[in-house]
């Protein structure tokens, strides 16, 4: 003879997450990018400079404006 406490227990969890995860997802609205209120120059170390170096050779406009944005020297 089997046990359906386990499948019973599962089933439970499932169905607690199935009605607790959209409650938690509209009082925990996601920002629009991690990247938000994305500064320049940090807050904490001013005097760094950053710079980034890829040998990709095809790199889409956006991709150029991207980096360009993001780091003080691009090469």
């Amino acid at each position: 003879m089997t046990s359906r406490r386990p499948r019973t227990t599962t089933l439970a969890c499932l169905l607690l997450l199935l009605i607790w995860a959209p409650a938690y997802a509209q009082a925990h609205p996601r920002p629009d990018s991690l990247f938000s209120g994305y500064s320049a120059v940090s807050p904490h170390w001013p005097h760094i400079r950053t710079m980034m170096t890829d040998f990709f050779g095809k790199w889409a406009p956006n991709e150029r404006s991207w980096a360009a944005g993001h780091y003080d020297y691009v090469m």
